[in-house]
């Protein structure tokens, strides 16, 4: 037994070293398992991260899949983490990985302040991860477990890009390619005495570098000297390793003595054995640009058995405990923008106790000044829209800011929790100021020209100055002495003021050399007063009563916004220069930016965390007071809100409400009044006094709606209602009575007047009361548009609809965003704004005919498409009217059937598509000369057409191709964005880049770098397309548009209210002045000419068609004799034309030497040929029938011979059909059973070729590799490899990458290989026949001057119309102007 055991146990040994051995091949065979010849590699490409053994290295598979654009990569083996960097997504991730190829969920690290994060590296030590961001130019770590993260370098990186760690000597160095390219290093702990440049000789772009860990050395590449060097960690012993057969090196790593690298232009992976000094081989050719790669092994991660620093309870750190090159080998520190406590070196703060609040309109960022790098991070907000100006409420920890363009005051945590909107304006809230003792805001308003005051929480609110006001802009309090101060930067009157707080005691303190003085800041301390004038470019101070006046500083100050004071510091925001500095407050010296190149910084706000408030009457249970506390200098004040509102009454509630000057906050005053036809407001007395019919009574009530009251109630039917003076007066619709009585309680009541007909109003006008003239009465009050008289003999200049009130308060400007839209004979606009209407008619009159429109924002001029002329023409719009008629001018006449046009902004050039000429045009708005050839090719059929003015792309469809297309702005580097035929409208998003068309009863969506192909709307046909304010509007048919938002997927379509019919609609957005191609750049004004980025193209030189096609098929060019092909203007005509008796091009060239056929036939081609016979390409039979033809349709016959011939001659195919092989039989030449037979063998002989072609074909298919997925472009330039068979990229693509100094990306593939390509010819609208190249005009289009008579043409072959005719040729006004006003409510008669 026991033998028997012996050998069953050795069986077993055996039987498990066999498996084991099995297994261990098999994984290293599949590329699991690393040995030390055959190491596993971990690389990243653009849109995935691939693991696999070297020896198998073709066979690896991706471990992470979807990344944006990915870049960096590396792992932390005793944690089982793979983590990468997403430059695109702009984002650091990990994820769980072993290397049984389990992968788990994908883990943020650092999702915010990236950009463009290049290089990372992991501290196995202490399991933090450091990375480079080229683009914020900082070195930055985190931890990974608790996320805290700390800004160790942000000085001179210029581009950093590869870094690395050695955790051992607590020693990083990382590769800097920018404009002094160098190689440096530094403690892990970012001590800036630890940094030191160790390579800047012979150095050009340092890309890849690695660590040998056993010999203390540094590897790195040089992707521009094309090189690999080795260095020690001080810099010296520099030793060349590879000195050939470079081509483009990026990444590099190293395991036992062998160098791995990726190679760009190559889009492969190499090795070099460095103890055999190489040579280079190739591993592996990718499908996809290989970026960064590392050996994924645990010998790459050693980590010591005994202690090392950090390893036990965090080293006593509270927050970070970071490795350091010096003894004790490590530092606590604490994250960016948080200090240690005092006293202590291991204990951090929460969180920043001293900071900046910066308001950037559509964000508001946080500065910690605890921290020297000053990093600014965004605060967590919502729907800001322009926020201005900020401030701080320290009792609460409540941040405040302004939007301008919501007209709110809102406020939130310095977390971003708890937002909310405090306080609705009527105006336009500028800066803001907090009491924080009193607990009150005061506010500027540049728009009706007063400083308001409200509570903390919204719930009260006064205006306390409005007389001497121009332009108030900056405000800030001193509440513990009682003042506040503002400036006023009135152009004629510039001020600055101080008054106590209830706006009493106001004096001018400053009022001489001042221009624009915009930020005001106080050392409450000190009772000193800082200022920022922006037209001087100064910063002054002065005492608080406004003595002592003194220069601080001068220098290098272009536009002063914000100002700031903090401890010893005053702080300013630049909106030039785009910076924030400080200076000492005393000596104006010191001075030090804080940030830079940082858009839109406004208001700014800095504070300290728990300084002491100070103390006045008010902060004691608000000094007593209902409503306001005020301190001032010697005393305290309550007082009372008083409310601006409008009172109206409503017949179907029954009520009296009321709501603020704007229409905010509606609530109901007074319920069960019955039906009230006449309101009147009692000011002193601060009453209301109605008219009610049902009962009929004259009543009054307080205006908090309280002591509600009856004056009179045995009336008839009182319908007009006044008071004066302590009266009341009311008209009897009945009686024809008008009466009076006192206002207070309906007493010594009288009759007036008597036998009046059907009273409907009353007013009281008194000399005394209306003595003082009408300022509007005199030159319109000096305003532009609107002038409303106000009372106290005052007034206030307004603006038309949509329009905007400048800072002068006199000016108005025009929307710069909106939507245009285009009616039969109108044209309007909807703006998206509060407190307006959203829709207005433009007063043009005299529009007609209109096919499509485009707007001009720089020079005012609407392009229209006039389809009755054939012309494009352009008139300026405005407030005023102006006739499309007397008005107008031509930019381009004589088109040959226009169908759409587009307008580029910035480039100043006008494109359009004709259906005759299959061509996009452009010409110069500035210069109607410069015109020619964008797009025109073989099977092209331009129609609609997009443009994406920011990022210079052409996009269009193609009836032709059957695809939606994009291009540059020259039309080189064509794209095919999707496969889709029929489009009846097309548009583009320039906020997303996000291309729209409609077909088949639906809107389809796709990105312009062709990804995210989807469906966004169903349910009826579309003729109009516009994309604005986060919607799409669509128009078609008779309904009304409809407005689709694009929040949301499930968002359902809702009419637009007031319109109906729309033929076109135009997204108008803000252009973009800074742009390098406005007005064309350093380009030149011709079309086309500058691309994106500013980058100069070839422009009307790209596209020369070819002689021998410059027109479609079946077409003949004018002045074929004369060089038309380089014409733009070349006119083609349909080929029958030719001959016909009647001139059509405009030089008659189609009349001419016509004597060649006179005895014969022409033939399609205009070859001259004796019987249809000889005719190759068939002949036109619209006048006589031809006899033994077949015909294609109403115009072009084909011999016999031409069918079934496998060619197309038809435009339909028609002719290759098995109807029309039949139609062969019927010949003459053809007759009998045997030619019946012939053709049945024939027919099945073709039908078994075709089955077994389409089997072969279905093989094919399923058998072909998937197509590879495109990686999304990105800001960089790259060549695929010379000998690889992947698509090459176009240096033209504008979304292509740019050329080195940044890190290229992979090209994108041919439109052929684009993904989620789906067909939109599979839907229903897939059954209409595909347009036709070139259909001849309609009875209404002429190709010269005068009207071509009608020319019958079968419509089967033609697609549906782009958008519905109407057939109201009498129609000749405006939509709008047929609604009637609605009716004022009758009165009921008893």
């Amino acid at each position: 037994m026991t033998k028997r055991r012996r050998i069953v146990q050795a069986d077993k040994i055996i039987q498990n070293f066999i498996h084991v051995f099995t297994l261990l091949m098999f994984l290293q065979l599949k590329g699991y398992y690393s040995s030390a010849t055959n190491p596993v590699l971990l690389y990243s490409t653009a849109a995935d991260i691939r693991v696999g053994n070297v020896s198998r290295l073709s066979k690896s598979n991706p471990i992470i899949k979807g990344l944006e654009q990915g870049s960096a990569v590396d792992f932390l083996h005793r944690k089982d983490l793979i983590c990468w960097s997403d430059q695109t997504a702009e984002l650091i991730q990990c994820m769980q990985y072993n290397e049984t190829y389990y992968a788990g969920e994908k883990m943020r690290i650092v999702s915010e302040g990236l950009i463009t994060p290049t290089g990372i590296a992991i501290d196995w030590y202490t399991n933090k991860l450091y990375w480079t961001d080229g683009e914020t130019n900082r070195i930055e770590v985190i931890s990974i477990d608790d996320k805290f993260r700390k800004v160790l370098f942000w000085s001179e990186v210029d581009l950093a890009v590869a870094i690395a760690v050695v955790p051992k000597a607590g020693l990083m160095f990382w590769t800097d390619w920018g404009e002094i390219p160098k190689i440096e290093r530094a403690g892990m702990n970012g001590d800036p005495a630890s940094r030191k440049v160790i390579v800047k000789d012979n150095i050009f772009w340092p890309n890849g570098i690695t660590i040998d860990y056993n010999n203390n050395l540094i590897y790195w590449v040089d992707s521009k000297l094309q090189f690999v060097d080795v260095i020690d960690f001080e810099g010296s012993k520099r030793k060349r390793i590879v000195k050939t057969g470079l081509n483009y090196p990026y990444a590099l790593t190293l395991f036992n003595e062998k160098l791995y690298w990726t190679d760009w232009k190559t889009w492969a992976i190499y090795t070099w054995d460095i103890s055999t000094s190489g040579p280079i081989k190739e591993l592996v050719k990718t499908d996809s640009v290989p970026v960064d790669i590392k050996v994924y092994d645990e010998g790459r991660q050693i980590v010591p058995s005994d202690d090392y620093p950090c390893k036990v309870n965090n080293q006593g750190c509270s927050h970070l405990c970071l490795l350091a090159p010096n003894p004790p080998g490590y530092v606590c520190s604490c994250p960016t923008g948080v200090k240690l406590k005092d006293g202590s070196n291991t204990t951090c703060h929460n969180g920043p106790q001293s900071m900046l609040i910066v308001a950037q309109r559509s964000i508001i960022s946080k500065i910690s000044l605890d921290s020297p790098d000053f990093t600014p991070y965004t605060m967590p907000l919502k729907d800001l829209k322009r926020a201005i100006t900020v401030d701080f409420d320290p009792k609460t920890e409540y941040i405040y800011w302004t939007d301008s363009l919501s007209k709110t005051i809102s406020r939130a945590r310095l977390d971003g929790s708890e937002q909310s909107v405090v306080i609705h304006s009527s105006g336009v809230p500028d800066s803001i100021a907090i009491d924080p003792l009193a607990r009150n805001i005061y506010w500027t308003d540049p728009v009706s020209d007063t400083i308001t005051v409200a509570r903390l929480d919204g719930s009260a609110k006064k205006v306390i100055i409005h007389d001497e006001l121009y332009n108030p802009r900056a405000i800030a309090l001193h509440p513990t002495a009682g003042w506040m101060f503002w400036s006023d930067w009135n152009e004629k009157k510039p001020k600055i003021e101080r008054a106590n707080l209830d706006g009493t005691g106001r004096v001018l303190l400053i009022s001489e050399k001042l221009t624009w003085p915009n930020g005001i800041a106080l050392d409450t301390k000190y009772n000193k007063l800082y200022w920022g004038d922006a037209r001087t470019h100064k910063i002054e101070v002065c005492n608080m009563d406004g003595t002592d006046r003194r220069e601080l500083h001068n220098s290098d100050i272009l536009h002063i916004f914000g100002l700031t004071l903090l401890g010893q510091h005053l702080y300013w925001t630049d909106m030039q220069r785009r910076t924030m500095d400080r200076i000492n407050k005393d000596t104006g010296s010191e001075r030090q930016p804080v940030v830079e190149q940082m858009a839109n910084m406004m208001g700014v706000k800095a504070f300290r965390l728990g300084d002491p408030l100070g103390w006045n009457k008010c902060a004691d249970n608000n000094g007593g007071c209902s409503h306001f506390c005020f301190n001032r200098p010697q005393d305290y004040v309550c007082s009372c809100p008083l409310g601006d509102y409008m009172y109206w009454s409503e017949l179907g509630s029954k009520t009296i409400k009321r709501a603020s000057m704007d229409g905010s906050s509606p609530t109901v005053l007074i319920e069960q009044v019955g039906r009230v036809h006449a309101l009147a407001i009692d000011i002193e007395k601060r009453a209301i006094y109605w008219a009610a019919l049902d009962p009929p009574t004259i009543e009054y009530a307080f205006l908090n709606g309280t002591g509600r009251r009856v004056l009179a109630d045995n009336i008839s039917m009182p319908y007009a209602l006044a008071l004066y003076s302590d009266r009341v007066f009311w008209g009897d619709w009945n009686t024809g009575l008008i009466e009076v009585a006192k206002k207070s309680d309906g007493s010594n009541r009288k009759t007036i007047h008597t036998q009046l007909d059907y009273i409907s109003d009353l007013k009281v006008y008194h000399r005394a009361r209306d003595s003082l003239p009408n300022q509007c009465g005199v030159d319109n009050g000096g305003c532009s548009h609107l002038c409303l008289p106000l009372p106290n003999n005052d007034y206030r200049c307004a603006c038309p609809a949509h329009y905007r009130l400048n800072r002068d308060n006199i000016s108005c400007s025009e929307p710069e965003e909106f939507l245009l839209f285009a009616q039969k004979n109108a044209i309007g606009r909807i703006l998206v704004a509060n407190g307006e209407c959203n829709d207005a008619f433009i007063p043009l009159t005299g529009l007609k005919s209109v096919k499509a429109i485009e707007y001009d924002p720089v020079d005012r001029y609407l392009y229209w498409m006039d389809d009755e002329s054939h012309s494009i023409r352009r008139v300026p719009i405005s407030y005023s009217t102006t006739s499309a008629i007397a008005d107008s001018s031509v930019v381009i006449s004589g088109l040959s059937r226009p169908f759409h046009m587009v307008l580029d902004v910035l480039g100043r050039a006008l494109y359009w598509t004709c259906l005759d000429t299959d061509s996009i045009n452009a010409t110069s708005i500035e210069n109607n000369a410069t015109t020619g050839t964008i797009v025109r090719g073989e099977k092209m059929m331009p129609r609609h057409l997009a443009f994406h003015q920011t990022k210079r792309l052409l996009v269009w469809s193609d009836a032709g191709l059957g695809a939606i297309m994009r291009s540059s702005v020259d039309g080189t580097a064509q794209v095919e964005l999707a496969r889709v035929t029929n489009v009846t409208a097309l548009t583009l998003d320039q906020t997303t880049g996000t291309v729209y068309w409609a077909v088949a009863r639906q809107i389809h969506a796709v990105d312009l770098d062709t990804s995210n192909r989807r469906i966004v709307w169903q349910g009826g046909w579309v003729g109009s397309l516009a994309a604005y304010s986060g919607a799409l509007y669509l128009g078609g048919g008779e309904r009304a548009p409809m407005r689709l938002p694009l929040h949301r997927r499930d968002a359902p379509a809702a009419p637009v209210q007031h319109l109906a019919r729309l033929l076109a609609a135009l997204a108008v957005l803000r252009v973009s002045r800074e742009h390098p191609c406005f007005g064309g750049g350093a380009c030149g004004a011709a079309p086309g000419a500058c691309g994106a980025g500013g980058a100069c193209g070839c422009g009307l030189r790209c596209a020369r068609a070819p002689a021998a096609l410059p027109c479609a098929p079946g077409h003949l060019l004018c002045g074929t004799d004369s060089d038309a092909t380089q014409d733009a203007h070349a006119h083609c005509i349909p080929m029958h034309w030719k001959c016909d008796g009647q001139t059509d091009c405009p030089d008659g060239s189609d009349e001419r030497a016509c004597d060649a056929c006179g005895g014969g036939l022409r033939c399609a081609d205009g070859a001259c040929a004796p019987a249809l016979g000889a005719c190759s390409a068939g002949a036109f039979c619209h006048a006589k029938p031809l006899p033994d033809a077949f015909r294609c349709d109403d115009r072009l016959c084909l011999a016999p011979r031409l069918l079934c011939d496998g060619h197309q001659h038809c435009e339909d195919g028609s002719d290759e059909t098995p109807s029309a092989c039949g139609y062969v039989q019927k010949d003459p030449m053809v007759a009998g059973a045997r030619g019946w037979g012939a053709v049945a063998a024939w027919g099945a002989a073709a039908g078994a070729c075709a089955a077994l072609a389409g089997a072969c074909a279905a093989l094919r298919r399923c058998r072909a590799p998937p197509a590879r997925r495109a990686p999304p472009a990105r800001a960089l330039v790259l060549k695929p490899p010379p000998d690889y068979s992947m698509p090459r990229l176009d240096p033209l693509d504008p979304l292509a990458p740019l050329a080195p100094p940044s890190p290229p990306s992979p090209p994108s593939p041919p439109p052929s290989q684009a993904t989620n390509s789906l067909s939109a010819s599979d839907s229903l609208c897939g059954r209409y026949p595909r347009p036709t190249a070139n259909p001849p005009p309609s009875p209404a289009t002429a190709s010269s001057s005068r009207r071509r008579p009608y020319r019958h043409y079968r419509a089967s072959n033609r697609p549906p119309p782009p958008t519905p005719a109407s057939t109201d040729a009498c129609e000749s006004e405006p939509e709008h102007a047929a609604r009637a006003p609605p009716p004022s409510p009758a009165p009921l008669l008893y």
